[in-house]
């Protein structure tokens, strides 16, 4: 569920989500968090399905450490799809903004 602050929504994904829609339609990539120590790479894409597909908009490497955050600010057409190949235990948090 995206909470929202100032215009920017929020959404956590959690351990063991493989291929995640976090939003469909247009608007921001803004920001990334790592909740937990990243166990394996993470793509964000400009995707308006579940599948690890479309334009890569965002990338955190495998080695990235608890409380890594990094700012992106790039706008998405179809909307947010994030794939954790590994599967693990980490923890993220993807910020955004949403078109009206």
């Amino acid at each position: 569920m995206p909470i929202e602050s100032e215009g920017q929504l929020t959404t956590k994904i959690t351990t063991g989500s493989v291929n995640t829609l976090v939003y469909k339609g247009t608007g921001r990539f803004n920001a990334i968090l790592m909740n937990a120590a990243a166990t394996g790479a993470i793509v964000i894409y400009d995707s308006a399905t579940a599948a690890a597909s479309g334009t890569v908009i965002g990338y955190v490497s495998a080695t990235s450490p608890i409380g890594t955050f990094q700012a992106y600010d790039i706008p998405f057409a179809l909307g947010i799809s994030v794939n954790d190949a590994a599967a693990g235990s980490q923890v993220i948090t993807i910020v955004y903004t949403a078109s009206s």
